[in-house]
This record gives C-alpha cells, sequence and structure tokens, in this order.
C-alpha cells in the first residue's frame, strides 16, 4: 500500500484530520522532505449523543443517551428525537421558541466524525419563566 494511500485511509478512519492529512500529502510530495512523521490526532472520539431537559416548577426531567453508531444507523430518524420528550416540557420549549426538530442531527454527526466539532456541545439553552421556573435544554456529545 502506498503511503498516500495509508494517508487518506486514516483519514477516512477518523485517525486523523483532513488539514493533518493534507500536510502529510504535502510533506511526501515535497522532494526535500526525507522524513514524513504520521501526527495522530488528539481530537477526542465521541460515542454518546445526550439530550437533558429540565423544567423546574413541573419537575419534569429528560435524560436521552443515545450511542453515536446507532443514530448514524437510524439516518433521518435522528431528526425525530423530540418524539422522545414529553409533551410538557416540548410544550414549555416551544412557547419560549426552543424547537429541538429543528436541530440538523446529521450535519452535526457528520462535524463529530470529521473531527469539526469544536465544543461538545451542541444545545445549551436556559430559559426563565414565571410559571414554570427554568427550563433547561442541552444536548451534548461524550
Amino acid at each position: 500500500m502506498s503511503e498516500k494511500q495509508r494517508i487518506l485511509d486514516m483519514i477516512e478512519q477518523g485517525k486523523i484530520t483532513a488539514s493533518e492529512g493534507m500536510d502529510l500529502l504535502a510533506a511526501l510530495d515535497d522532494s526535500q522532505a526525507t522524513e514524513v512523521v504520521v501526527i495522530h490526532s488528539t481530537s477526542k472520539q465521541y460515542k454518546t449523543l445526550k439530550v437533558r431537559v429540565e423544567v423546574e416548577e413541573d419537575d419534569v426531567n429528560v435524560n436521552i443517551n443515545v450511542p453515536l453508531q446507532l443514530v448514524k444507523l437510524l439516518g433521518s430518524a435522528a431528526k425525530d428525537f423530540s418524539k422522545f420528550i414529553p409533551e410538557d416540557a416540548q410544550y414549555q420549549m416551544n412557547a419560549h421558541g426552543v424547537d429541538v426538530a429543528s436541530i440538523d442531527f446529521e450535519g452535526i454527526i457528520s462535524s463529530i466524525e470529521n473531527g469539526t466539532l469544536e465544543d461538545s456541545t451542541i444545545v445549551d439553552i436556559n430559559v426563565n419563566d414565571k410559571e414554570s421556573g427554568t427550563v433547561k435544554v442541552k444536548v451534548y456529545v461524550e
């Protein structure tokens, strides 16, 4: 297997980022380069998508942990996470402009896999409401 193919394979497997791969390919093309050093990515490999919803006054708490592999397998079903959130919590979130169904989970998963996600917190919302108290929504990966 050629060095270029090995670099491309490492990018595909997520062992290095595309940027690191470009640097390695450029080093290979440089006729003065006598040694190629493989840089291992220090980016964290996330395994779980987590959704947390807390509504203070209604004592509504939602904790969803979904393995990213499962989310990838489900594909388009990822956009339907809102079905797992109790109606009371959904009503409160929608009343305050929070629409979990509009989150682009496929794009987020792609960013996670490509190593382009800079922060593990995808959504972090705190809303104060006179009737329900504090409503907190957090979507993140670990």
